[in-house]
Order: structure tokens, then C-alpha cells, then sequence
């Protein structure tokens, strides 16, 4: 059933999961971070310099305090295609939040 719903939502279905990751992880570190547009904040930060686009109208998480960024939805699109780092999406979470 997951693939299906991959095929039948290809954006819409990550982007969904990537910012519940991110609301997980902003809940969870003292509001330091906010959601921005992806290119205004590429436009202000090299931290991004490495990343695309991954859908159209992506957000990201970015502290101006700390200039971190944190790509969530990114991540999750990682993972759904079988290409993230992390064995699930909670140790991606863990990860994210213990390193701020």
C-alpha cells in the first residue's frame, strides 16, 4: 500500500510526512527555528549550496540565530526513495534534535 500511495501522491505525500518530521523537530528545540521558502533562504546562507529542490515550493527549517538550516521534507524524500542515511525516519528526528 505504501508504493501506491507513493505513485498516486508523488509530491504531496512526502512533503506531508517531511513536515511533520520538521514540527516534530521545531517543537522540540526551543524555537529556534522557523519554516522559510527554501530559495529565500539559499539565497541567504551557503549552508543550502549542496541541496535542489526537491519539490516544488519547499520549506526548510532555518535558525538565523544559529544559521543552521534543517531540511525535513528533503529527508523524507531521501528516505521514501530508499536513499537516506538514517535506518528509519525517528533516527533522523533523534539525530536533528540531539545535535542542536
Amino acid at each position: 500500500m505504501d508504493s501506491r500511495l507513493l505513485k498516486e501522491h508523488p509530491d504531496n505525500f512526502p512533503v506531508r510526512i517531511g513536515v511533520y518530521l520538521g514540527e516534530v523537530i521545531k517543537n522540540h528545540t526551543n524555537g529556534q527555528y522557523n519554516w522559510f521558502e527554501f530559495k529565500s533562504i539559499q539565497e541567504n546562507t551557503i549552508h543550502l549550496d549542496n541541496y535542489m529542490v526537491s519539490v516544488e515550493s519547499e520549506s526548510v527549517l532555518y535558525s538565523k540565530k544559529l544559521d543552521k538550516v534543517i531540511c525535513p521534507i528533503y529527508e523524507a524524500i531521501q528516505y521514501l526513495n530508499g536513499e537516506s542515511k538514517y535506518k528509519t525516519l525517528l533516527n533522523y528526528v533523534d539525530e536533528v534534535i540531539k545535535n542542536q
